[in-house]
C-alpha cells in the first residue's frame, strides 16, 4: 500500500482501488464499478458474458469475456453468448 503524507499513515483501501469488477454467474454478466466517492461507486457498466466490458481509466481497455463460462439453461445446455452487435456509423 502507499504511504499517506508526512504522517506515514496507510491510504484507505478504497482510495487505491479505482475500479471494481463483479461477476454475476447466475445472470451470466459482469459489472465494472468506477468513480469512487465517500458513499461508494457513482458509475457502473454491465456486459453479458461473451461481450467485451470496457474498463475505464486508468486501465482503459476492453475485457474480453468470450471465454467466461455461461450457466446451463433449464434443459441443461450451455447458453450461447450473445451475437456481436455490428453497428454502422
Amino acid at each position: 500500500m502507499s504511504e499517506g503524507g508526512a504522517t506515514g499513515e496507510k491510504a484507505p483501501f478504497g482510495e487505491l482501488l479505482r475500479t471494481a469488477e463483479e461477476l454475476n454467474t447466475q445472470a451470466d454478466e459482469i459489472t465494472c464499478f468506477w468513480d469512487l466517492s465517500p458513499r461508494g461507486y457513482r458509475s457502473r457498466t454491465t456486459a453479458p458474458f461473451g461481450r467485451p466490458l470496457h474498463i475505464p481509466a486508468p486501465f482503459d481497455f476492453a475485457l474480453d469475456t468470450a471465454a467466461f463460462p455461461t450457466s446451463p439453461d433449464k434443459a441443461g445446455r450451455r447458453r450461447k453468448p450473445p451475437r456481436p452487435n455490428h453497428c454502422s456509423g
